[in-house]
């Protein structure tokens, strides 16, 4: 199984390098991350756009919440052949790294790093607005050719 191993990478990374890295669980999951002492786990009434505002990668599956990172200027790694696979794909989509293994997501994060070109996250100078356009436009772009 992929998830305990993934958050296994991700506690180290985050005392190794330093990193701030918060787990938001799915609503319906119902995990334990008490072993994951590097991280600290976000609690269902913590305001997740507020969460996103402060991130700079999104490291998901297939959840939406990917999506709505990458809109708000976030990298965004996916992980790949899970057993959301039949959902689909953000890297087949042209929008993440994508990971197979535990031992690629420093890379892909790093790499996520260094695309999020949007220093402050300003909602309101329209950001949000050139994000989702970018996104349409590379699905649309990809899905016609």
């Amino acid at each position: 199984m992929l998830g305990p191993a993934i958050r296994e990478e991700l506690d180290r990374l985050a005392a190794e390098l330093d990193w701030d890295v918060v787990f938001r669980p799915h609503p319906n999951q119902k995990a334990c991350y008490d072993d994951y002492t590097n991280i600290r786990v976000s609690g269902k009434d913590e305001d997740l756009h507020t969460l996103l505002l402060g991130s700079h990668v999104v490291v998901t599956a297939i959840s939406t919440v990917g999506i709505e990172g990458k809109l708000l200027g976030n990298g965004l790694v996916s992980i790949e052949d899970t057993v959301y696979k039949a959902a689909g794909s953000y890297k087949e989509l042209g929008i993440s790294t994508g990971v197979n293994d535990p031992s690629e997501l420093e890379y892909a994060i790093k790499l996520e790093l260094d695309k999020s070109s949007i220093s402050n996250k300003v909602l309101y100078n329209n950001y949000s607005i050139d994000n989702l356009k970018q996104c349409i436009d590379h699905l649309v772009v990809k899905n016609m050719y």
